[in-house]
């Protein structure tokens, strides 16, 4: 029996008062010691009010969840969307560790596309948890977690992607318009589920590939809330974008430029490459522009992509798992910085527009096209402020180990699937069935089995992105400046193609309370700029106070700081 079988049965099940817990079990009145009661506290579930929590999604503990963490509500499990319900999308919903009620909603997506939010975003990057350890058995409190400021919550999408899956095969064929109404539709679904955020304002923010998903659903919420019999109960409040692929010819074309910049081609080369115009498909006289491409696709051998300056993970268990050969192959997808070679460009219909884009009326949803993407398992980088020692045979497989962050950050991908195909932990979240004997699911970072629409990933978000703000949502968008997979290079040119006013030209902004440089910031009418000094591809990963303090003032509408 699949999770959903079971999952499915207990959503349809009316909700009384009585089938949740309305407060914490009492204490009976004791003489305990102040230690003995502060330990006792600790080992109680979180507190759930009553008539707001889904109690079938109610994660009461996880395995190796750690004594003295902020307590939280937590919510994880399947919700169905599609025709009669066959797409199964899994969600992980974690709330504000202060005044839940009163903070907005956000719906971070990770890209790929086919990557999972629950094992980059919620592990790795912006959540409450970070695996400890090479055994994947013991969690710690991420000090930069995103649910100190709001309520988040983690999708899984499209279907085949984490956890997340579909009953019918011919799914895992899917493009950029089917998963924004499946999202949508899961919100509509989540918001039954989770009444209490029926009115909040939605955040929506992702990274990579996301670059297409959020303005995607974005586009289609606004649309539906000229309709009230269609609106969903949420106000969109901004939108927050890291690293996004957005316009395939621009993103794929800086990689040359940014390679050359950075000492990775040599002048001759990059020279080269230029007479091509950047593109394999250039026709010129005794000139192989496919093969100068190709040479230049091999610039990032031996190096994470996705953060240049990064160690990556040489331990033999990160090597036998694939992960390796997974990242690399989905970022050679975008290597030869040209729109022939970027993902799914064959067949592109350039730059899309109009409502219908965004409701699914403008692209195949079974459109074939090779699958592929520009995110994936890359290796993780050291953090700014906050250390760890690493254990065990991965701070042994890491070039330059002697780094406490290198020992305990790099192989980070292995910790995380062990953790998250580990059983109990799976019980635990809903994402497999009680039943005794139940196996639990070869859960995997990015999907295999994903066939996304080729022409899809070719198009252009920007007329999306102009409509957004034309409906005063608020924009960011925040690069690491050492990813050469999404560069911020490529970034500043699409930016300039929007033709926005200006409002505050390139200023250094700062960390509080250290006052250190965190990057660079550029303000425009309707959009914020930000690039992050020394980050990846996944800012709140390598960065994540960087991440945090963006995130902080992206939430309050404030101007980061710049003196």
């Amino acid at each position: 029996m699949h999770p959903s079988a079971e999952r499915t049965a207990a959503a349809s099940v009316p909700l009384s008062r009585a089938t949740i817990p309305s407060s914490r079990p009492r204490l009976p009145r004791l003489a305990l010691a102040p230690c003995l009661l502060l330990q006792l506290l600790q080992l109680l579930p979180p507190r759930i009010p009553a008539a707001t929590a889904f109690a079938p999604d109610v994660i009461r503990s996880l395995p190796g969840q750690p004594r003295g963490a902020p307590p939280f509500g937590q919510w994880a499990g399947y919700i169905p969307v599609g025709p009669a319900g066959r797409k199964k999308l899994f969600y992980w919903l974690t709330e504000s560790v202060a005044a839940p009620q009163t903070k907005p909603l956000v719906l971070w997506l990770n890209g790929g596309p086919g990557c999972s939010s629950i094992g980059y975003g919620l592990f790795e990057e912006l959540g409450p948890w970070r695996v400890a350890n090479d055994a994947g058995r013991q969690l710690q409190f991420n000090p930069f977690a995103w649910n100190k400021l709001a309520n988040v919550l983690f999708v899984d999408s499209p279907a085949g992607t984490g956890f997340s899956y579909s009953l019918d095969p011919s799914d895992l064929s899917t493009g950029d318009n089917q998963t924004a109404l499946d999202t949508v539709q899961l919100l509509r679904a989540f918001l039954r589920r989770h009444p209490r955020y029926n009115g909040r304002t939605l955040l929506l923010a992702g990274e990579s590939y996301a670059g297409h998903y959020i303005p995607q659903v974005a586009a289609l919420l606004l649309s539906l809330a000229a309709r009230p019999a269609q609106r969903v109960r949420v106000r969109v409040g901004g939108v927050l974008l890291g690293n996004p692929f957005v316009h395939a010819t621009i993103d794929t074309n800086a990689r040359t430029q940014f390679f050359y910049d950075h000492g990775l081609v040599s002048p001759q080369l990059f020279s080269r490459a230029a007479q091509c115009h950047f593109s394999a498909d250039s026709v010129l006289p005794g000139v192989s522009c496919d093969a100068i491409m190709r040479a230049v696709a091999t610039a990032d051998s031996g190096i994470d992509p996705y953060d240049i300056y990064a160690p990556v993970c040489l331990s033999p268990a990160y090597l036998s798992l694939g992960l390796t050969t997974q990242r690399l192959r989905l970022a050679r997808l975008v290597s030869s910085s040209s729109p022939s070679h970027a993902p799914g460009a064959r067949g592109a219909r350039g730059a899309r527009g109009g409502e219908g884009a965004a409701e699914g009326q403008g692209a195949s949803v079974k459109g074939g096209g090779g699958k592929g993407g520009v995110e994936g398992a890359g290796a993780v980088r050291g953090v700014d402020g906050a250390a760890g020692a690493g254990s065990g045979e991965e701070g042994g497989g890491v070039a330059g180990a002697a780094d406490p962050y290198v020992a305990s950050r790099a192989c980070m991908d292995v910790w995380v699937r062990r953790y998250l195909q580990r059983a109990a932990v799976q019980r635990a979240i809903h994402a497999m069935p009680s039943t005794p004997g139940a196996r639990p699911q070869q859960w995997m970072a990015c999907s295999a089995m994903l066939q996304y629409a080729s022409d899809d990933m070719a198009a252009s978000m920007l007329p999306l992105l102009r409509r957004i703000m034309q409906a005063h949502v608020p924009l960011w968008i925040m690069s690491g400046d050492t990813d050469s997979v999404v560069p911020f290079t490529g970034t500043r040119q699409w930016i300039a193609a929007l033709n926005l006013p200006l409002i505050s030209p390139l200023l250094p902004w700062t960390l509080p309370p250290t006052r250190q440089v965190g990057g660079w910031v550029t303000s425009y009418k309707g959009l914020t700029f930000v690039t992050v000094r020394g980050a990846g591809h996944a800012v709140p990963l390598s960065r994540p106070a960087s991440a945090f303090t963006i995130f902080g003032h992206f939430l309050r509408g404030l101007a980061l700081p710049t003196d």
